[in-house]
């Protein structure tokens, strides 16, 4: 079963994304903080990360070089309501696989992890065959009641 680590300071959205990556049947673990997701990529070697940009402590950003610059090579899916062009451009060279814009259909999370897994471990500065960026929206469910991020 493949291990995903989410690293979310949102308690909600946090919970919400653990509980539809669990549901697809990945091994998940979360925590809050830039310093702790970095640890866990060191020490747990997932096998794929879902990374927020915005964290206490060590932001997203910071948590990207350190990993790639000690040859950590697992697998960064950032999640930010940070949009533009040169944020998502900046998060794939510094070595990303893929980049969702935040609030996204939990099923485009799952998507893009198994995608990224499919794809096997990114080494720096590498993206998925087919990086996500979705557009900003509305928070919460829609009309189908797919819950959003």
């Amino acid at each position: 079963m493949a291990r995903v680590l989410l690293v979310e300071d949102d308690e909600v959205i946090a919970l919400g994304m653990l509980r539809h990556v669990e549901a697809a049947g990945f091994s998940a673990e979360r925590t809050a903080s830039g310093e702790d997701g970095l640890a866990r990529l060191r020490d747990s070697a997932p096998d794929v990360c879902v990374l927020d940009l915005m964290l206490p402590g060590l932001s997203g950003w910071q948590v990207i070089e350190i990993a790639r610059a000690e040859g950590i090579s697992t697998p960064l899916i950032v999640v930010s309501a940070r949009g533009s062009e040169v944020e998502r451009n900046r998060a794939l060279t510094l070595g990303a696989s893929a980049y969702l814009i935040k609030p996204f259909p939990m099923r485009t999370l799952v998507a893009q992890v198994r995608t990224t897994l499919e794809g096997g471990r990114a080494g720096a500065g590498a993206t998925s065959a087919a990086p996500t960026w979705l557009l900003p929206g509305r928070a919460g469910a829609d009309a189908r009641g797919e819950q959003h991020a």
